[in-house]
């Protein structure tokens, strides 16, 4: 079977996902390849969650295992963790709750979690560990219980990966975002999801998307900037946005708190297909100022200062 080439659609979101730079963070050139972390002869397909942007050096090394594919899925993940045009902590510390079994399949387990300084921020460092450990607990899970005793193993181990990005931090508050990617083996492609969680400080409390708003009108108005704010490239299908944008909480549970305002992070298969990956938009501080919560008017400032 000859290769077709990566259809245009999925290596563009590649690309973008990258930044049009390779998606190692402490290279970044521009001049880059698109690689597939599990060999194409072993998938005979190009699924977006299996393809990275490398430049030529890094995908040579990929290709002789000196980047392994654990590495690459780890990089990808941080890339669709921090996608969209804000600024990230780059310098945050981590540890790493990891665990693999050798096997047919077998399986690799990687989750960081944000080691924070100060004391306040444990409770968060905290809740992260927890939900590490029961993802660990639900991969083993899948993978002794629940996977289909007849599946023929041929594209590596199950997998479970998870990276964050601190979106935003102050001396008021943290808004942390997470990209789980999940991928079973013999399947024809894997999951990816986004977890987000923003905590005021002093003391840490978390923040659900209804703390921000004192308008019971805010799903709606959220719904329609978003509606106008993925549909005004004309690239998109207007049945599928609107269904993934109705007023409901779900909808709109992946947010974080940014400088510039609301960031919004929808997964793939809500607002657009699958190759496309997941979709941010942000919301500016001065759209939400009518109907944000006037205790919470503070977080705009911190923006100016």
């Amino acid at each position: 079977m000859s290769r077709p080439a990566i259809p245009r659609e999925i290596k563009r979101a590649v690309l973008i996902e990258a930044g049009h730079r390779c998606a190692i963070q402490t290279c970044k050139y521009p001049a880059v390849d698109v690689h597939h972390i599990i060999p194409w002869e072993k998938t005979k397909d190009h699924n977006y969650d299996n393809l990275i942007a490398l430049c030529p050096n890094c995908h040579r090394r990929a290709d002789r295992g000196e980047i392994d594919r654990k590495s690459l899925r780890m990089y990808k993940a941080q890339l669709s963790a921090s996608i969209g045009e804000h600024a990230v902590v780059t310098n945050q510390e981590y540890y790493i709750i990891n665990e693999s079994q050798e096997g047919h399949p077998g399986y690799e387990f990687e989750f960081k979690v944000p080691r924070f300084v100060d004391p306040d921020l444990r409770v968060v460092e905290d809740y992260f560990r927890t939900l590490g450990n029961r993802l660990l607990h639900e991969h083993r899970n899948y993978h002794y219980l629940l996977e289909p005793l007849d599946i023929e193993f041929t594209m590596g181990p199950n997998l479970t990966t998870g990276s964050f990005e601190i979106m935003w931090l102050t001396s008021l508050l943290v808004s942390i975002k997470y990209r789980i990617y999940e991928y079973g083996s013999g399947a024809m492609h894997g999951n990816g999801k986004s977890i987000t969680r923003t905590y005021l400080r002093d003391p840490v409390q978390h923040l659900d998307l209804k703390h921000l708003f004192n308008s019971e009108d805010y799903l709606l108005i959220l719904s329609k900037l978003t509606r106008e704010a993925l549909l005004q490239d004309g690239g998109r299908d207007e049945f599928w946005v609107r269904g993934g944008t109705e007023p409901l909480e779900k909808n709109f549970a992946s947010f974080n708190l940014v400088s510039g305002g609301l960031l919004l992070t929808f997964d793939e298969y809500v607002v657009d297909c699958y190759a496309a990956g997941p979709q941010v938009i942000e919301i500016s501080w001065g759209k939400l100022k009518d109907i944000m919560n006037p205790r919470l008017l503070f977080l705009s400032s911190q923006s100016l200062g």
